[in-house]
Order: C-alpha cells, then sequence, then structure tokens
C-alpha cells in the first residue's frame, strides 16, 4: 500500500489523557504534527502517524470502581479517536479482562458496544455495559477496537490499549480525598480537616476510620505520626461520605499534613488510602509570607513593592525585606542584592504593604527580582520556605528607541529630527542615529545610508533631541525615510528590534505649480501676468511653459531652471484672435518630461474676461409729428461700445405692435450715416438719430423698438419706447354764441376753435 509520512514528534502521554514532549524528542520515520490523544489507563511513548484513510485509535478504558462481583453489570469508560485523514465508519469496541498485562484473543470480553462514524481527528467516549463474569481475581482492563477488522486502516497496531486493574469478587477498596485543611495550628490545639472517604469496591467496608498524619515527605503512609483518629462507620460499595477529621499536636517545624483510611474488612488493596493535604506547621510562632509583590523600571532604577503579612499566630517583631536579582526564581547567596525595605511589627494575620527604589547594577542580562522577609532571619516562624516571593523576568541594559522621526525639505536640503531614548536600566555610550531612503517600508541592505546623525550619550530613562542635513541618493520617486538608532552597533542593548522608526512616505522630485494666473485686456491687446514655481525637493531643468487661449498659443518660453523653493514670474501681452467670453491657461511642464510629486497642480486658468465688442443702446427716445401730409418719426439713442475692442455696427428702428422684434414689425429706418455703421472704439459712445417720414402705417397703438445686431459673444441689444397712438384726434375750444334780432327773427351766431390733436 502506497504510504504517505510526514515528520512528527515523539509525545509522552499520561493516564489523564493529557499529552506533552517528553524530556528527549526522536525523530522518526512516521509521525504526526502533535499528538491529541493518550491512554488513559497506563504510560507509554509511542510513534504516532498519519495515515491515509481512517485509522482508529483505542485511546483510553477506565472504571470509576476498583472491584466488581462476580456476573454483575459495571459501566465502563472508553475513548477512541481517529488519527486518520478522512472519515471511519461504525465500528465494535470490546471491553476485557486480562490475568496479565498482554491483551490479546484469549482474553474475556465483558462487554461490547458500537461506535459511531468518526471524521478525521475527531473522538468519543463510551460508556460501556461491561459484566464481569470470571472467577474471583484481579484481573487487567482491556480496550479492543474494530476486533472483526472489519475496517481497512492505515495502522492496525494500535487498535489495542491496557488498562488499569479491577477486581472481580466481593471486596471493598476504601479511598481518602482531601477536601479542605489548615496550613498551621497552635501547639496543643484541635484543628479540623474536611475530607471524603470512599468505597469503591465491591462489599461493604467495615469499621472504616481516618487518622490525621504528620509526614517528612509528600507521601502519606500508615508509618506517618497520627495526631488524631476519626471513627466513620460502615461505607457501603459505591458509597461515599464526607468526614470532619480532628487532630492535635505538640509544636513540631514544618511536615507535611494528610489522611490514612483503613478498614477492618480485607480490602483490593491499600496503595489508595493515603492522600496529601499539603504543608503543616504546628507552634506559637510567627509566620511572614510576602502575598503579592510588583517591580517597575524607572531609568536605572528599579522600584519594588511588596505586601506583607503575617499568618502566624503571635506577633512579628520588625524585621527587614531584601530585594536581589537572580539567574532564577530561586533565592541563594550568589543572588545580587538591591537594596533593604524595613518592615514594621506585625500583629497576628494583619498584612503591610510597602515601595522602594533601588538603583540597578550596569548589568546587561535577564534577571528575575526576588524579595526576601526576615531577611536577616530574626523571627522564628511556622515556615521557613515561605519567605521568599519572585517576579517577572526583567531585561537590564541599555535600550535605545527612536520615539520621534520626521523629515522636513527646507528648500535646499532635507532636514530630520529626531527623539532618541533609553528605555533601559543602564547608560549608553555615544552612538550614531542613521537615517536610510528606502523603497519600501522595510528596512534592509539594499536601503542606502544618506545620514549619520551624531547622537550623544543618553541616561537610563532619559531622552535627547538630534537633528541633521542630508541630500537624497537616488533618481526621484516616492520613499520612506527610517531612522535607526545605534546603526553602528556600539551599544549592547536589551532589545535590537526597536531601533528604527518610518517617517511618512516623501516624494522625492520637483513639484511644477503655477501659483497665480492673471489676464486683462488693454488697449486692444491681452496682458497676462503668470507665476510659475517649484514647490519640489528636486531642480526641473528646461522647464516648458506656454499660455493658451481657446486652443491657441498666445505664449511659450522654456525655463532653463527652477531649483526647489524657487519661482519665476512671466508678463506680457499679445494680440489675440479668440472671440467671447474667455480664459488664460498657463501650463507648465507640458511636455511631461518633468517627473514631479504632483501631476495635477500645472495647469491653473485666469478668471473669466471679454474679447470683442459689445455695443449697448441708451436713452432711448421715439417723436412722433405730422408735417401736413405723413407722419414724420424721429428716434433718438444713445450707443456705446461696452466691449475691449474696436468695432462697427449698425441701428434698426421699427414699430410693432408688442414689444417684439419680428417680421411682422413697420420698419422705419435703416439709417445712414452717421447712424449706421457706426465704428466705435472701446468704451465710446456716439448719439444716434433714426429720423422716417412715411404714410404707410395704419391707425393703432405702437411701440417703437431700436435694435443692434449680434456682436462677439452677446445676442445684440433692443431697446422699447412706446407705447403711443397713430391717429386723428379732433378737439373743440372757445365755443361762443351771439343772438340778435332783425325784425322779425333771432339770429343765433356760434363760433368755435376746433384742433386736431391727435398724430395725423
Amino acid at each position: 500500500m502506497n504510504r504517505s509520512w510526514l515528520v512528527g514528534l515523539v509525545l509522552w502521554c499520561g493516564f489523564v489523557g493529557a499529552c506533552a514532549e517528553p524530556p528527549e524528542v526522536e525523530a522518526v520515520a512516521a509521525v504526526q504534527d502533535d499528538e491529541p490523544f493518550a491512554a488513559t489507563s497506563s504510560v507509554k511513548r509511542e510513534a504516532i502517524v498519519v495515515p491515509q484513510g481512517p485509522d482508529l485509535r483505542a485511546v483510553s478504558v477506565s472504571a470509576a470502581f476498583t472491584a466488581a462481583a462476580r456476573n454483575t453489570s459495571k459501566p465502563v469508560a472508553v475513548t477512541v479517536c481517529n488519527n486518520g485523514s478522512s472519515a471511519a465508519p461504525a465500528a465494535s469496541v470490546s471491553v476485557l479482562v486480562s490475568s496479565n498485562t498482554t491483551v490479546d484473543g484469549s482474553d474475556v470480553t465483558v462487554g461490547t458496544a458500537m461506535l459511531p462514524a468518526l471524521a478525521p481527528a475527531a473522538c468519543q467516549t463510551l460508556s460501556v455495559s461491561s459484566t464481569f463474569s470470571p472467577a474471583v481475581g484481579t484481573y487487567y482492563l482491556g480496550l479492543w477496537v474494530d476486533r472483526a477488522d472489519a475496517i481497512n486502516e492505515e495502522i492496525e497496531t494500535n487498535n489495542i490499549l491496557l488498562g488499569g486493574t479491577v477486581y472481580i469478587g466481593n471486596r471493598p477498596d476504601v479511598t481518602v480525598s482531601v477536601l479542605s485543611a489548615p496550613v498551621s495550628a497552635p501547639a496543643n490545639t484541635s484543628f479540623t480537616t474536611q475530607l471524603r472517604a470512599c468505597n469503591t469496591g465491591s462489599a461493604t467496608a467495615a469499621s472504616v476510620s481516618i487518622s490525621l498524619r504528620r509526614s517528612t515527605d509528600t507521601t502519606i503512609n500508615s508509618s506517618d505520626t497520627s495526631m488524631g483518629v476519626t471513627n466513620v462507620g460502615s461505607i457501603a460499595a459505591g458509597a461515599c461520605t464526607n468526614v470532619n477529621a480532628s487532630g492535635s499536636s505538640t509544636a513540631f517545624t514544618e511536615r507535611y499534613l494528610g489522611a490514612w483510611v483503613s478498614t477492618s474488612s480485607t480490602e483490593v488493596t491499600t496503595t489508595n488510602n493515603g492522600a496529601l493535604a499539603g504543608r503543616f506547621a504546628v507552634g506559637n510562632n510567627a509566620d511572614l509570607v510576602i502575598e503579592a509583590l510588583s517591580h517597575q523600571l524607572i531609568g536605572g532604577t528599579l522600584q519594588t513593592t511588596a505586601t506583607v503579612c503575617n499568618r502566624g499566630y503571635v506577633n512579628a517583631a520588625a524585621s527587614t525585606l531584601s530585594t536581589h536579582l537572580s539567574i532564577d526564581a530561586t533565592y541563594d547567596a550568589s543572588d545580587t542584592q538591591l537594596g533593604t525595605i524595613a518592615i514594621p511589627l506585625l500583629a497576628a494575620n494583619t498584612c503591610t504593604t510597602v515601595t522602594q527604589t533601588h538603583a540597578l547594577p550596569a548589568l546587561t542580562a535577564t534577571r528575575i527580582p526576588l524579595a526576601r522577609v526576615d531577611a536577616t532571619s530574626v523571627i522564628t516562624e511556622l515556615f521557613e520556605s515561605n519567605n521568599v516571593n519572585a517576579g517577572s523576568s526583567l531585561t537590564l541594559g541599555p535600550d535605545l528607541h527612536v520615539t520621534a522621526f520626521n523629515v522636513v525639505h527646507d528648500g535646499s536640503v532635507f532636514v530630520a529630527d529626531a527623539v532618541v531614548c533609553n528605555d533601559g536600566t543602564v547608560n549608553n555610550t555615544a552612538s550614531v542615529l542613521g537615517v536610510l531612503q528606502s523603497i519600501d517600508q522595510l528596512a534592509d541592505a539594499s536601503d542606502p545610508l544618506v545620514s549619520s546623525i551624531a547622537t550623544p550619550a543618553v541616561a537610563a530613562g532619559a531622552c535627547v533631541s538630534v537633528s541633521g542635513n542630508f541630500s537624497v541618493l537616488s533618481a526621484p520617486g516616492q520613499f520612506t525615510f527610517i531612522a535607526r538608532a545605534d546603526e553602528h552597533n556600539v551599544v549592547s542593548e536589551v532589545n535590537e528590534t526597536n531601533n528604527t522608526r518610518y517617517a511618512p512616505p516623501t516624494g522625492i522630485s520637483a513639484d511644477l505649480v503655477v501659483t497665480s494666473n492673471t489676464a486683462w485686456m488693454s488697449s486692444e491687446q491681452l496682458g497676462w501676468n503668470v507665476r510659475v514655481c517649484n514647490n519640489g525637493n528636486l531642480a526641473a531643468s528646461n522647464v516648458e511653459t506656454e499660455l493658451q487661449l481657446s486652443n491657441e498659443v498666445v505664449f511659450a518660453t522654456t525655463l532653463s531652471q527652477l531649483v526647489p523653493g524657487a519661482c519665476v514670474d512671466l508678463t506680457g501681452s499679445a494680440q489675440v484672435t479668440a472671440r467671447g467670453t474667455q480664459q488664460l491657461v498657463a501650463g507648465v511642464d507640458t511636455t511631461d518630461m518633468t517627473p514631479e510629486t504632483n501631476e495635477a497642480n500645472n495647469t491653473l486658468a485666469s478668471a473669466a474676461l471679454f474679447i470683442g465688442t459689445h455695443f449697448t443702446l441708451g436713452d432711448t427716445a421715439t417723436a412722433v409729428s405730422w408735417n401736413g401730409s405723413a407722419n414724420v418719426f424721429t428716434v433718438t439713442g444713445t450707443l456705446c461700445n461696452a466691449g475691449s475692442l474696436s468695432g462697427a455696427t449698425s441701428v434698426d428702428a421699427a414699430l410693432s405692435y408688442d414689444t417684439a422684434r419680428d417680421w411682422s414689425d413697420v420698419n422705419l429706418t435703416v439709417g445712414a450715416p452717421p447712424t449706421n455703421a457706426q465704428y466705435l472704439a472701446p468704451a465710446a459712445c456716439v448719439a444716434v438719430t433714426l429720423p422716417y417720414t412715411g404714410s404707410g402705417v395704419a391707425d393703432g397703438t405702437f411701440y417703437a423698438l431700436i435694435s443692434t445686431p449680434a456682436d462677439d459673444g452677446h445676442a445684440g441689444e433692443l431697446a422699447v419706447t412706446g407705447p403711443f397712438t397713430l391717429r386723428n384726434d379732433l378737439s373743440v375750444s372757445n365755443a361762443t354764441v351771439a343772438v340778435s334780432w332783425n325784425g322779425s327773427e333771432n339770429h343765433f351766431t356760434v363760433s368755435a376753435q376746433v384742433c386736431n390733436v391727435g398724430t395725423r
């Protein structure tokens, strides 16, 4: 079968199912990246492989009991994992009992179950009901996965697992565990420990008792000194009971407290009858302990804050706390002492917090700060082993760090400003701050060193500001300037990875810009004043500059050189052919031959200006009279040229029934010089008179419309006068009547003045 193996590690797997690397890691031909599974039952070292396909692995088999009566059923916990690279189908698992340490086909199966399908790296824990039918005796539990070999696996040798022992028959097995216990007690006084006693066997345990023991080591057994016995009575199989056990003792120095459980019944084993509580001492003494410890590096000093408590039974006299630097977390005479802190008298179960700062030695190394209470051993304590507390590891020495860095261009050179701080604990010697020019934001060997700025010695915790000028060493482009402290590595630092700081990306090139553009019309010529500047940080040569008006180049020149920060004013005038409202557009680097930081500021348009003629009409009026045979129309007004160029125009007049000029209007005149084809200079004006005599106009109400034709950029002018009426209008005035008698009748003589007040 074709196998594909991965490199892996031999792992150490313990009883509780956790794995860790062994002291020596072996390279094997076929192993897995990490071993996530371990047998619960026994400690073993095993090479793990990554198979192609499923791989069911027996991981653990365990029971919560140590004895089972014959032919009784009890649950056995098993765990199986799929170490393979593909899913494993459902499979059978068998629980066996073996009279020896080899699980094989000759062993008795006491329970079976079906394992569901498992995805790669998945695990499943089952509770398998098992009936213990073999003869009375002690057996080993065993687990066999896929005993019938129904699944084709890459590895078939990991399907069987040996577990712990179980006794088949009727026997008790008592155990004890510590729920809570004191760490000390006054001499000749009773103390209480909370315990839990259980019977994991298959028969009742009679006359159970628990004794509190003191031991010189961490293994509690029946030979350790008893400090009191508590009778529990009987405990049924599988039952537990909580016990408050009492003890007392005369004074003794530091020992270990534990409990030992026993029964009058024959047990499965007595190897599990003891339990350790922890350190223990008895006596009427003080007990100083450092319950909290913290440190802060402040320049070349170390500030220590410690909380010291007296957990004993009598007052602790005033004492001394010493601070040290150690290569490990254990105090010994070789540790460097930094100083001492006075600790006042402490009553029993009281605390005090002290803070003091001590100078650090001129040392470049990693050390662990320690504090040791009762450093001069003036106090007799319950425990002498708890007087030392260790803080977090400290790295000592100078540590240069660029905290601020900026680069500007002053018009001629680049100026770098930086702040260099010594974040370490030791004063550093003078060094050099290097400035690198990088095309990216990563300092590497390809970046040229463009400046070396002398940096004086910096005391621990202090900072210094430095500055230097430099010129760039490469072609125009976008660059990042990088400041690097201790450029020549003359300072042995705590941290060599924090020496660099980056300035914002900087464009190194010319930046040609039209900063102002003013245009005007004067004496019928276009005038201009344009300023062109180099706002960049490199000089520009042979700079093409143009002025355009409606795509007409009115001026062009080549600037031989513009250094950074320099400006050139371009002033001139020219006649132009463009007409109407226009803008003069000034452009620099019109041939795009100069690499620039910003290409968007190369053009600037002037304010809008009008070029051409623009005729206006003002003071317009129309007079109508009758010459005896026809109407006489006299139209007058003022014609002005409001444009910027000289030109000629004409003035027309018409009669209209409304104020709109159209084909139905009656033309009065097209005029003759001087009222027609008037030639006017800019800002000049002339009075115009348009007379007309004619009878071809019907009666009615009319407006006189006076207009000029369209000119440069304008639709023409239209002035309206009126309305006025064309018709006759007779009026009678000064009427008199004279009466006389001729002898036979009256004579009436009527006289009056009749006038025509109309327009015809």
